[in-house]
């Protein structure tokens, strides 16, 4: 059974005042043919979810391109959208782009990142991005064991695309209260 849905790209940062964002795509091949697809951007925020894309401007050689948004056009809408996917519609996809998708090993750019929390310090690094029906979470291996955090707005605090650091918000339950090691 083939999923219905596939992940053409993340969002990489804003972009200017009006919305537009930076975009990491999982491919290059026909992506102005994806204007006026619907895409849903994940996990959702309280203002942003389903829209369509209504510019994509690709940058030279690499898989980065512009993105504007229908209905999307202010920083304030974009600001909070670091890394979150790019999930579209597999028939709205043009074949040649599924192609060059399905060749590629698109991984998640938070693999490596050190997560520490206000409560807990620091968790450990981001090892595995798993995708499951509720929410896709990190796996994160540290002086906690594993910890499996879902990546949604409550949880995932900052992200310093600098210096490889995610700061989160630890929901009650999702670990021990004694490190496991020190």
């Amino acid at each position: 059974v083939t999923n219905r849905f596939v992940q053409v790209g993340t969002i990489r940062k804003s972009h200017g005042l009006s919305g537009e964002v930076l975009a990491a795509f999982a491919g290059r091949t026909s992506l102005r043919d994806l204007v006026g697809a619907t895409v849903w951007i994940t996990p959702p925020t309280k203002t942003v979810h389903q829209t369509s894309f209504e510019r994509i401007e690709t940058i030279g050689n690499s898989f980065d391109a512009y993105v504007s948004f229908t209905g999307i056009d202010s920083l304030d809408d974009t600001s909070s959208l670091f890394q979150h996917r790019l999930i579209c519609a597999r028939e709205s996809v043009p074949q040649v782009l599924l192609d060059e998708i399905e060749a590629q090993d698109f991984t998640p750019e938070f693999l490596g990142y050190q997560v520490y929390s206000q409560e807990y310090g620091e968790l450990g690094e981001v090892t595995e991005y798993l995708e499951t029906k509720a929410n896709d979470c990190l796996v994160i291996i540290g002086r906690y064991g594993e910890v499996l955090l879902p990546i949604i707005d409550d949880v995932i605090l900052s992200v310093d695309e600098e210096a490889c650091r995610i700061n989160v918000y630890v929901l009650p339950g999702l670990i021990d209260k004694e490190p496991l090691c020190e």
